[in-house]
């Protein structure tokens, strides 16, 4: 597992939704607290793409002071600092902040990124917060100056009114399918970041790795337990779906190691279920056990084999898919279960 892949997952297993809706101001925001929401989602995950800038604390939309003075233009009281628009006092500022997180969070989940736009909540920060939720379905890169940079440069047009949305799924349609959204931020990164600023922890460069360490190693579990967790929604899912149109007796789980088996007439469908983000992660990932599961049956019935991912199949992934049915010559496909 990749070091991006470990800060991520640490994050999220520190921070899940419904911890983000019980959070307390304290919890929120602080001074010399590194587990605060605003500590973890702009330094401790700094690797994932830098939001340090002009905006500071203010794009928290409050937060508390140390030894600074109260702002002019802002609401303060005896320890915090928050913009007007959010109430006028810190408690009220903050449930008004926290409803607009919880919404941002929401919207991540289920990939609504266009509704994140209108919340009114500094872009720098809420998209970071954004990316933390969205199954790597956002590129990690914050500046809006960038952001329109590379939407020029992949041909959209873009002026005052184009949107953070609109610009991130320019980037995810053009984002290599070898490549993940980390790796694409850094070449990104190194083609349009402003001269002489690059975010703390990012390299532009990849270095020869040399030999690999062969010593044992303490792993995040968070990885594998979040993932899991996404796969059991596909299968179950999945499962009733088959289960409601064939019958239960048609439908098997985990049986020989497979996901899920379908057997009805003349046919025996193999369905191997993954949780990556992309469709054709979820192929590569699956292709080796899904042949081995079918090379294993002793049948004379038809096979059918099924790649199963949260996501649909974009564009520039079904020529992949295309290579594999045209050469491999096998009856394989892919198919999405949506999870909203």
């Amino acid at each position: 597992m990749s070091s991006y892949q470990n800060i991520l997952n640490d994050f999220l297993e520190q921070w899940p939704l419904e911890k983000v809706k019980a959070m307390s101001l304290d919890q929120y925001v602080s001074t010399g607290d590194r587990n605060t929401f605003t500590q973890w989602v702009e330094n401790r995950t700094i690797e994932l793409g830098s939001i340090s800038g002009q905006f500071g604390s203010r794009m928290f939309g409050i937060y508390r002071r140390g030894n600074s003075s109260p702002l002019d233009h802002y609401e303060n009281d005896e320890f915090y600092t928050w913009s007007k628009k959010y109430g006028k006092d810190s408690d009220l500022a903050f449930l008004a902040i926290k409803k607009h997180l919880i919404n941002i969070i929401n919207y991540s989940l289920t990939g609504n990124f266009s509704k994140i736009d209108a919340i009114p909540i500094p872009d720098i920060f809420k998209w970071k917060v954004a990316y933390l939720y969205s199954n790597e379905r956002l590129i990690p890169i914050f500046q809006r100056e960038v952001l329109k940079e590379i939407a020029t440069y992949y041909g959209l047009p873009v002026n005052s009114k184009t949107t953070v949305s609109a610009i991130q799924k320019v980037l995810i349609d053009n984002k290599p399918l070898e490549l993940n959204t980390h790796e694409f931020m850094v070449e990104l990164w190194s083609k349009f970041r402003p001269q002489k600023k690059k975010p703390k922890g990012i390299s532009t460069t990849q270095q020869d790795q040399g030999e690999k360490s062969t010593n044992d190693q303490e792993r995040s579990g968070t990885s594998s337990y979040i993932a899991k967790q996404t796969h059991n929604k596909i299968q179950n899912k999945l499962r009733d779906k088959l289960i409601a149109k064939y019958g239960e007796s048609c439908v098997a789980c985990e049986k020989n190691y497979v996901d899920l088996t379908l057997t009805y007439d003349d046919t025996i469908t193999l369905y191997e279920v993954k949780s990556d983000a992309y469709a054709a992660t979820c192929i590569r990932q699956a292709l080796g056990q899904i042949i081995q599961y079918a090379h294993r049956l002793d049948t004379t019935k038809k096979l059918k084999l099924y790649v199963v991912g949260q996501y649909s199949l974009k564009a520039n992934e079904k020529p992949y898919l295309d290579y594999i049915q045209k050469n491999l010559k096998i009856d394989i496909d892919y198919m999405s279960i949506d999870l909203k």
